[in-house]
């Protein structure tokens, strides 16, 4: 949007030496006027910059170009050309991050333990995202040979997501010594072995992002899922030691944390357990959050896209400072401010 009069625009203030001072002031007094029509955030930028002395010119190819003056990326993320596996990307989250990388941009590789799964799912973003790059790749990511055989077909990536996980209420005295190997493998190894086949290629392109989709529950165990709550937490050791190993590289290694989301598998509990007990699924989901996090801020499961969103923004070129860190989408669950 043009705020100043077409007489007063950059090239004009530019050739007009002799009435240059007067004539930028004009232009400039108009520009000023012009701020009320612009967005706060537009606004705010353009009268600093005017204030820099940038001038109008300035002004107007700062607010619309691409690369920023220090070669950094303004906040429009694009992931064209970059290659994004998610492990467990057939539903809920995983399906969601996947859906949010092709968004931006990324060719994305969509992962499950069987080929109708697998298929349907890159047939569902497809259907959502007609020009989106996807591939589908079945493979159990739990096992040794599952991600051997994945790794045959997808060799290299520019964006791991460790999204691959299981959870099961159950009480501490009743989980066998399977069931904590179960986890273990599942929802640690899967990410580990994934991790440690494609981080050198990303050291050597001096470029890379891995994620690992932890929980809120790796820092608040949960009672009734003691487990699952130690494959969270030993998901943030990893992820911290994996981004120490890899400092001074373009490789930045993150965990995000999600709250109580509604994903499908969380909608199948609570919808099996409203049944149960003759309520609406959305009073379960109430008196979930009421009773089991009632520390909770926003007072209601996350939504996928929400916690997308964030692994999105990791993934991106402009996050390339953000690494080690352990990013929360928990609602306010846990109550700390570290």
């Amino acid at each position: 949007m043009n705020v100043w009069p077409p007489e007063f625009g950059p090239h004009s203030i530019a050739h007009h030496t002799a009435n240059g001072r007067r004539l930028r002031q004009q232009a400039i007094n108009g520009a000023i006027v012009g701020l009320a029509r612009l967005p706060l955030r537009l606004s705010s930028e353009f009268y600093v910059r005017l204030s820099s002395g940038l001038g109008i010119a300035g002004c107007h190819r700062q607010l619309n170009a691409t690369p920023t003056r220090n070669g950094h990326f303004p906040m429009q993320i694009d992931l064209t050309g970059k290659r994004a596996v998610i492990s467990g990307s057939t539903l809920g989250i995983g399906f969601a991050i996947a859906k949010g990388l092709a968004r931006a941009g990324a060719r994305v590789v969509v992962n499950g333990r069987s080929e109708t799964s697998t298929a349907k799912a890159r047939d569902r973003l497809l259907a959502d995202l007609p020009n989106a790059e996807v591939d589908a790749v079945a493979a159990d990511l739990a096992t040794a040979d599952g991600v051997a055989q994945f790794l045959k077909q997808v060799p290299k990536t520019d964006i791991l997501v460790n999204n691959l996980g299981i959870f099961e209420p159950k009480a501490f005295d009743d989980i066998p010594d399977a069931d904590w190997m179960r986890f273990f493998e599942t929802n640690v190894m899967s990410g580990i072995r994934l991790s440690r086949a494609y981080a050198p290629a990303m050291r050597q392109n001096n470029w890379g992002r891995i994620v690992f989709i932890s929980s809120e529950s790796g820092l608040s165990i949960p009672g009734e899922m003691v487990h699952y709550g130690m494959t969270k937490t030993a998901q943030l050791a990893v992820s911290r030691g994996l981004a120490t190993s890899l400092s001074g590289t373009g490789v930045t290694v993150n965990a995000v944390l999600p709250g109580p989301t509604r994903s499908e598998g969380v909608a199948d509990f609570f919808g099996k357990i409203a049944k149960e007990q003759g309520k609406s699924q959305a009073d379960i989901e109430r008196d979930f959050i009421a009773t089991h996090r009632p520390s909770s801020i926003i007072k209601r499961l996350a939504e996928v896209e929400e916690v997308a969103n964030m692994v999105v923004y990791v993934c991106s070129q402009q996050a390339s400072a953000t690494t080690g860190a352990a990013l929360r989408v928990d609602g306010g669950v846990v109550n700390t401010i570290g």
